[in-house]
């Protein structure tokens, strides 16, 4: 359904009052935002009500991992790829037609079931040839330290929760639970970089590379609902545990991704629960950027490298059975000042993953994908 709206700040600086505030005032202490008028198009495509976990772009084309299964953006609208009954973790390309998928699936599942939640649930790791056509599994040792092809297994002892692909090198990264690996024959041998297989926690979620500092990014949450965010030196294999979410706010948190500055490598972002922080010094020192009161989770955020000021992200709330509103929040100030807009209809709108295509300084498209809700299309001209 697509429906139109042109908005201005003014009429929209109540809509979600509260809702955030900057490293160092509450919400209701900041300065207001500059007056800037947006059209905003928004596309809500349900999608049997899916849950779209990630986004992968790659030379043939938009993959989606969602808790029903591969898809693929074909024009305005979205081909399955997989079985239905997939509830797949994340997708990495790795060469032209070869994918490698991270599944849980099970049986008695139905398309709206938690897989990981039933007693026959089976955790994967799939590969395609084909530009995801056809799959098939990988035997692999992801799950233990043991390297005796004999004892390699068909599924998983833990998921992998996030991919990340080292091209010039051709290695493949995976996080489990609370655990690092590497792989260098594209995910059937793994080695253990950092932590432990088989760990309890909620895990580590969020993970991301950077060729240029040959380092690796990665966090989520530990035993205690505590926030994780570590980096790991590839060049030296160490890793660094840096200060998050609940080291500033002493309450749960959980770091969801990772993303860099797209002009100033320097200034690196991390957003989960309740909010989004930031490093201007590569890492060395992390404040809060955008923390909220409600316990709002930010899955993901971007910025326009043709406008690096501005930002746009969206919130979860966690309701899981009812829908709630979906919220675009866009800041022209690098997350001094937001404004938010909402789309007029009730649906499952809490967000869980961000793409966009940036076309200019001017107007940019982005899919956000929904928890149970699909996904929403945003295209936003500014005026």
């Amino acid at each position: 359904m697509r429906v139109l709206a042109l908005y201005s700040l003014l009429s929209l600086m109540g809509l979600l009052a509260g809702c955030g505030g900057s490293s160092n005032d509450d919400s209701d202490n900041k300065l207001p935002a500059p007056i800037v008028p947006y059209e905003v198009r928004f596309d809500h495509q349900p999608l049997n009500g899916e849950t779209f976990h990630r986004f992968v772009k790659t030379p043939e084309g938009l993959y989606a991992a969602t808790s029903g299964g591969v898809y693929k953006q074909n024009g305005d609208s979205w081909k399955l790829l997989s079985s239905n009954t997939w509830d797949v973790y994340d997708i990495e390309y790795l060469s032209a037609g070869h994918l490698v998928a991270s599944i849980c699936d099970a049986p008695s599942r139905s398309v709206d079931a938690t897989c990981y939640a039933l007693e026959d649930s089976q955790f994967y790791l799939m590969e395609s040839f084909d530009s995801g056509q056809n799959w098939q599994g990988i035997t692999t040792n992801f799950g233990t330290d043991d390297m005796d092809e004999e004892n390699f297994q068909s599924t998983l002892p833990e998921s992998i929760y996030a991919f990340a692909y080292n091209a010039a090198d051709d290695e493949l990264y995976a996080i489990g639970k609370l655990v690092l690996a590497r792989s260098t024959d594209k995910g059937k041998t793994w080695q253990r970089l950092h932590g432990d297989w088989g760990a309890f926690a909620l895990g580590f979620d969020a993970l991301t590379f950077n060729q240029d500092e040959y380092k690796l990014w990665y966090g989520g949450q530990g035993s205690t609902e505590n926030s994780l965010l570590y980096s790991y030196d590839l060049n030296t294999n160490t890793a660094t545990l840096h200060p998050s979410m609940t080291d500033f706010l002493s309450e749960p948190g959980v770091i969801y991704s990772v993303r860099y500055h797209p002009i100033h490598s320097e200034i690196i972002y991390a957003s989960g629960e309740p909010g989004i922080i930031i490093s201007n010094d590569g890492g060395a020192s992390w404040a809060p950027l955008y923390i909220n009161h409600q316990s709002l989770f930010y899955f993901d955020m971007l910025v326009n490298p043709y406008s690096p000021q501005q930002i746009f992200t969206a919130p979860w709330k966690k309701i899981f059975t009812e829908p709630q509103p979906f919220i675009l929040e866009i800041s022209e100030d690098n997350g001094e000042s937001w404004t938010q807009m909402a789309y007029p209809e009730e649906i499952f709108g809490g967000v869980r993953s961000i793409y966009a295509d940036f076309y200019n300084s001017d107007t940019q498209t982005l899919i956000f994908g929904l928890y149970r809700g699909g996904v929403m299309k945003v295209t936003v001209t500014t005026n």
